[in-house]
């Protein structure tokens, strides 16, 4: 899902900036507007964001916010649907691994019941296979409490590294904003 949400927002980005470079082609901006007004007085394209910086400053540090924002949570909510769908596979190989250790203790008790009315040594025999068959499922659960661990774990470690993404781009959306601010200043 989360591969599906960044295809996306690299779709969506193209689709701006082929936007933008449309809209810049189609207006004007004049400075100094006289009634004797120069080529040199008009901009159109990309060269208007040079001359206008202030405004283009303005837009893209309030959509930058606002799309920051709205990736972020469209992240999250695409990650929650990952580690959900991930847990919910756990839970059903967990789920089948406990079927198997039922129908594996089954088989040991139904093959103790046949073997006791049967002679001696045959009862043994089975009585060895049935404590294989209940030693393998007892693994078998042990080894799917494991992964679930290994899952809660995993899902601690990709919370954290979340987090931390998040920290780190609130940092540099912060020097971003630093850098601009001096270089306004100057």
């Amino acid at each position: 899902m989360r591969r599906v949400v960044i295809g996306g927002l690299l779709i969506g980005l193209l689709a701006l900036a082929w936007y933008v470079d449309s809209l810049l082609a189609r207006t004007l901006w004049v400075n100094n507007f006289v009634a004797e007004t120069r080529s040199g007085d008009w901009y159109t394209g990309w060269p208007i964001l040079w001359h206008a910086w202030p405004l283009a400053l303005v837009g893209i540090l309030v959509g930058g916010s606002f799309t920051l924002l709205g990736v972020g949570l469209v992240y999250g909510w695409a990650n929650e649907g990952d580690q959900e769908r991930e847990m919910e596979r756990l839970r059903q190989v967990a789920i089948e691994a406990e079927q198997r250790a039922e129908q594996a203790e089954a088989t040991a008790l139904i093959n103790a019941t046949t073997a006791l009315q049967q002679e001696q040594a045959v009862l043994q025999a089975q009585q060895v296979e049935a404590k294989q068959h209940i030693q393998l499922a007892e693994s078998r659960w042990q080894a799917a409490t494991k992964a679930i661990t290994e899952v809660d774990q995993r899902i601690a470690l990709i919370t954290k590294e979340r987090d931390e993404a998040m920290r780190k781009a609130a940092n540099a959306t912060a020097t971003i904003r630093r850098h601009q601010a001096k270089a306004a200043t100057k």
